[in-house]
């Protein structure tokens, strides 16, 4: 009887909720905006979750905090061109009435601001991709300010053993720390082996906010060439930059995580791609990253110890090095793989046809015997081809194969084979 009981809770329950989320939609679908009131609890519940994920391609969304926390990652990517308003600040309600009237009102509610800035990322995305050799490109982000002697010899060795590889191309953040001394090894290194490999900077174009802490910024607000490899501008500000190179490179190296490397790498794993973790055990991924089991997952075509060690402190430098170029080189081979399969499918599992034989073989056209037996096998309707497959084992005293050929459908008393002398 009791189990009973629960079951018809249960069945209630779920009843219940179903119901509520139908209400849900309902109300949605009739508003012309949605207002969330976010807290640091139900910012982080399975049901604010839902709701926002239906909202956000549906309706405005103006979202209040109430409280200083941390966003979760999903959040963030979600409501990033929507404008937030603290609850506690002095300015609120009547910023509140405004940001609703401006919604409300028809002649302000094509505004097209957001469109454009996504537009723009796109955009310089494509323009990266169209002027680096993606392929074969490695991102790397990490901590911008580390004092630490182990940090500092694992990014040596990172950097000495991607320059042997001779095939992967640097790209650096631009920032202070462990990008820029990892990708001036690199360049050094490629230089004393006279390979191809080439280091490139991608920095924002200015940015209004002080950001001298981390970048080589001017008075100006712009930001400065970098002294070695070749520099690309694209964004108006940080945060813009780090968005379009989450959706531009399939492989973002990190190097110590920190709470300044939080948004870049939300973007990477927002749009799919592989972080490469080193030197970043869980309790050293500040922020909501510590939560993102995604970035520890082991990807497709990497070996599975050599993953392992990247986060092993007991392992010397030298040997992370090592099996961070491994990992790397496996990855980059992976996605190539995958781009091969993707436009010639038959190249990687096929092997190349023999050359024909160097005396020609003679053939003749002749018709069709009754003799013989034919096996016939339609292919396509669209097509109209016939598969005929003919026996002629019993009657090839020479031991030949028998003949394959794909043709159009005909009369059988047309039909010609190959007969070979």
């Amino acid at each position: 009887m009791r189990h009973c009981e629960k079951s018809d809770c249960s069945c209630k329950e779920g009843t219940k909720l179903k119901q509520l989320q139908e209400e849900f939609q309902e109300t949605v679908d009739k508003a012309s905006l949605v207002i969330f009131i976010l807290s640091q609890s139900s910012a982080f519940s399975k049901l604010c979750a839902q709701q926002v994920f239906y909202c956000e391609h549906r309706k405005q969304i103006l979202p209040l905090l109430f409280g200083d926390f941390e966003f979760p990652g999903w959040m963030k990517m979600l409501i990033r061109s929507q404008r937030c308003l603290y609850v506690n600040s002095e300015e609120f309600q009547s910023t509140l009435l405004n940001q609703v009237k401006r919604a409300l009102d028809p002649t302000a509610k094509n505004c097209l601001d957001s469109d454009n800035r996504e537009a723009n990322i796109s955009l310089a995305a494509q323009y990266l991709k169209k002027n680096l050799d993606i392929e074969h490109c490695v991102y790397v982000s990490g901590s911008s300010l580390s004092d630490d002697p182990r940090v500092e010899a694992i990014c040596r060795s990172v950097g000495q053993e991607l320059a042997k590889q001779g095939n992967i191309h640097v790209v650096s953040s631009g920032t202070y720390g462990t990008s820029d001394l990892l990708s001036q090894v690199f360049h050094k290194e490629s230089l004393n082996l006279s390979n191809d490999s080439k280091v490139w900077h991608v920095l924002p174009e200015r940015d209004s906010k002080d950001k001298s802490k981390y970048y080589n910024q001017c008075g100006d607000s712009t930001f400065a060439l970098k002294e070695f490899g070749h520099t690309l501008f694209c964004g108006n500000s940080v945060w813009e930059k780090e968005s379009i190179v989450g959706r531009c490179f399939r492989v973002c190296l990190l190097i110590v995580g920190g709470s300044y490397s939080i948004h870049e790498i939300e973007e990477f794993v927002w749009s799919d791609r592989i972080v490469v973790p080193v030197n970043c055990p869980d309790v050293a991924v500040e922020g909501n990253l510590k939560a993102t089991a995604k970035l520890y997952q082991l990807p497709p075509g990497v070996d599975e110890t050599d993953w392992k060690s990247l986060n092993d402190s007991s392992k010397p430098p030298k040997e992370i090095g090592s099996a961070v170029a491994r990992v790397l080189s496996a990855l980059l081979q992976h996605f190539r793989n995958q781009n091969l399969n993707a436009t010639h499918p038959s190249e990687l599992s096929t092997p190349l046809l023999s050359d024909p034989p160097s005396t020609p073989t003679l053939t003749r056209f002749s018709k069709l015997s009754p003799t013989k037996e034919i096996d016939t096998e339609t292919i396509s309707a669209a097509t109209s081809t016939t598969d005929l497959t003919f026996n002629n084992i019993n009657n090839n005293s020479s031991g030949a194969p028998p003949t394959r050929l794909d043709r159009p459908t005909l009369n059988r008393a047309e039909t010609e084979v190959f007969d070979t002398e």
